[in-house]
């Protein structure tokens, strides 16, 4: 009852304040109350006992990749190579510089900061703030959210990770496997997505001729 209370007491201020005061707060509340896309990601199994100081170091290759919500009729993907290029900074926030090389397209770049205090739990699961730069890393958009979840890893090899990214209202999300040298899809790796009732004939491979002059 006092909360209904305080909502209403809420209402009758906002209708009585002045109306640049009343459209600012509509402002702060409509902020507020926006939805959430990543409350739409799936829940992915996580990586326990996560060690974010051997998984942040170096780099990663995307060598395979796996969009579930994406018809593999239409999946053909021109990419040749996807490098993450890891730094960590001096808050100790680990910074990702990622790299896409297309085949006859504009290539990527993105920028990504976690905040290794996410990982302190043990888990690897974690929001990613990513943004678009240019290859020089100079930043031409705001920063968005990403969840990232590590399904498994053992650091010196190989990585399964599962990406949920906003798109407006919705997520897309999608499945990558990693590992520290272009080209190489690690034996442990089938096992992994066995568990995940995925296949590897269902990723496309991303590691092409090119890849390792990055």
């Amino acid at each position: 009852y006092s909360f209904r209370a305080l909502i209403f007491v809420g209402i009758i201020s906002l209708s009585t304040c002045r109306p640049e005061i009343r459209s600012q707060i509509q402002s702060q509340e409509q902020q507020q109350t926006k939805p959430n896309p990543l409350l739409n990601c799936p829940d992915i199994p996580a990586k326990q006992q996560f060690n974010a100081t051997a998984y942040f170091r170096d780099a990663w290759y995307v060598v395979s990749s796996y969009k579930p919500q994406i018809p593999s009729l239409i999946r053909e993907d021109k990419l040749i190579c996807i490098k993450f290029t890891v730094q960590i900074l001096e808050n100790g926030n680990a910074r990702e510089f990622y790299t896409q090389l297309n085949d006859h397209t504009t290539n990527l770049n993105l920028e990504t900061i976690t905040n290794l205090n996410e990982t302190q739990n043990g888990v690897g699961k974690f929001i990613v703030q990513t943004r678009s730069v240019d290859k020089e890393g100079n930043a031409n958009k705001p920063f968005y959210p990403v969840r990232s979840t590590i399904i498994d890893t053992d650091y010196s090899n190989y990585a399964v990770e599962h990406k949920c990214i906003p798109i407006g209202k919705d997520v897309l999300y999608i499945y990558l496997i990693l590992n520290r040298k272009p080209f190489i899809v690690d034996p442990n790796v089938e096992s992994v997505l066995n568990k995940l009732e995925l296949k590897l004939q269902d990723f496309t491979s991303l590691s092409k001729p090119g890849c390792a002059e990055l």
